[in-house]
């Protein structure tokens, strides 16, 4: 399979990170790396035709993992690891206009589906 224009969910990597800045208000480990993924939004926003290097901010993400989240426990580790592992589909939605930064629309696509899934069937017998 090709996964040149895969893209994780921006959304849901915020949300994490705001789960994670409710977790433990001390600290701003979780501030600090969600900027740059906010930042990234308002760049494509603002510029929704253009083709946008990643680079830099790949290189601006690489910076932030780097910081000790040891003290801050298993669920910051386990973050820090997967944006480590999986940095280079952060910011494909920037060198490609056509790559939504979000899965919202796919989610709304299947969310009647689900819900009629979820609802029980009642069978009559005859």
């Amino acid at each position: 399979m090709d996964f040149l224009n895969h893209q994780f969910c921006l959304a849901h990597l915020l949300r994490e990170l705001q789960y994670l800045s409710e977790l433990n208000t001390g600290q701003d480990w979780s501030k600090n790396v969600s900027s740059p993924f906010r930042k990234a939004i308002h760049e494509r926003n603002g510029n929704p035709n253009d083709v946008i290097d990643k680079a830099p901010w790949i290189e601006r993400l690489d910076r932030l993992p780097k910081q000790n989240t040891e003290q801050l426990g298993q669920k910051f580790i386990t973050f820090r690891k997967g944006l480590i592992k999986y940095r280079d589909y952060i910011f494909n939605f920037l060198a490609d206009p056509m790559i939504p930064s979000d899965n919202n629309g796919s989610e709304r696509g299947i969310r009647k589906l689900k819900i009629k899934l979820r609802t029980p069937v009642h069978f009559v017998q005859t």
